[in-house]
């Protein structure tokens, strides 16, 4: 358990000593909030809440990582689509695949470039379909799995044209996919941004109400 964890702060590209101190933090003050709270209350129910903020702080590191996962797989999924659009162009002008793909290679992002001089060294070494299907394992999505075999195809063909339009009608739902949940993320967060002002003028009104409450207590203590 504690060896995937690991593995998984570091695939999110943080620093499992500096997660570790963050968690030793949170410990040191949830527990220095709860001696002084019982040196304060003795055993009350006040004792709670420094628990639950250790929960709550704790709940927030680990879920963290998950998010910036997730995150760095659908920016990765994004770059391929950007990428192997500029590989269809390639191909469409008479480049071979081996060639399109090395073409796209100074656009990439520097772990995207990897992972591409990763394809053509295993495309040397391996004829198979195998190389094309260990790039694909690096996205979740298995539509990128059906264009890389797509684009080996192509290669065992021969000739572009027989597999051409297999691999630009895969390629075409799987970039109108990519783009349709691009903007649907830029409208969610258009949406939050819009109820912020909400929030805030909720917060005044509260603020109001209770000054308001403050100010007829005074008056009705008076009388």
């Amino acid at each position: 358990m504690k060896k995937s964890l690991s593995k998984k702060i570091e695939a999110a590209g943080l620093n499992p000593k500096i997660e570790l101190l963050k968690v030793g933090i949170i410990f040191l003050l949830s527990g220095l909030l709860t001696a002084g709270a019982y040196l304060l209350y003795g055993w009350s129910y006040i004792l709670v809440a420094p628990i639950g903020l250790f929960l709550v702080g704790l709940y927030f590191i680990y879920s963290r990582y998950d998010a910036i996962l997730k995150g760095k797989s659908e920016a990765n999924q994004e770059e391929f689509v950007r990428l192997f659009t500029y590989f269809s162009v390639y191909i469409g002008n008479n480049y071979n695949v081996y060639k399109g793909l090395e073409s796209i290679i100074p656009f990439a992002s520097l772990e995207m470039a990897e992972k591409l001089k990763k394809l053509l060294k295993d495309i040397d070494d391996d004829k198979t379909v195998q190389p094309f299907a260990d790039f694909a394992a690096n996205f979740p999505d298995p539509k990128i799995r059906e264009v890389m075999i797509s684009i080996y195809q192509m290669v065992e063909e021969g000739s572009l044209s027989r597999y051409l339009e297999q691999f630009h009608r895969l390629f075409a739902r799987l970039s109108e996919e990519k783009h349709e949940g691009v903007a649907k993320k830029r409208l969610g967060k258009l949406e939050s941004l819009s109820f912020l002002p909400l929030v805030g003028a909720g917060i005044s009104l509260l603020m109001l109400a209770l000054a308001v409450a403050e100010v007829l207590g005074g008056i009705l203590s008076g009388l």
